[in-house]
């Protein structure tokens, strides 16, 4: 089943979508959590803020919310609920001091 998706987009020549068919079928919701990794670990380590990567955590969750396929989904939902969560926390420490 996974060949004949991988030999679809190789025929149609869509290169991207042949690469990014190989590692979703491989690692499948991982794919997309490695993704934000990239982006996120070298904001933390250069910020040493955890604002600072829950706001970016907001923004690409929510477009890659919108633009993944419906594998990646479930993952964006669990990013965005996390960081929406820690933004809040974040929020009423600040406001209870």
């Amino acid at each position: 089943m996974t060949t004949d998706l991988l030999w679809q987009y190789l025929l149609q020549g869509d290169i991207l979508g042949f690469v990014q068919a190989v590692f979703t079928s491989v690692l499948g919701d991982l794919f997309y959590g490695f993704i934000m990794l990239i982006v996120l670990v070298p904001l933390y380590i250069r910020t040493q803020s955890l604002l600072a990567v829950m706001v970016v955590t907001l923004l690409l969750s929510g477009l890659f919310y919108s633009l993944t396929p419906v594998g990646g989904i479930g993952l964006m939902r669990i990013l965005l609920t996390v960081a929406l969560g820690g933004l809040l926390f974040w929020l009423f420490t600040k406001v209870m001091r």
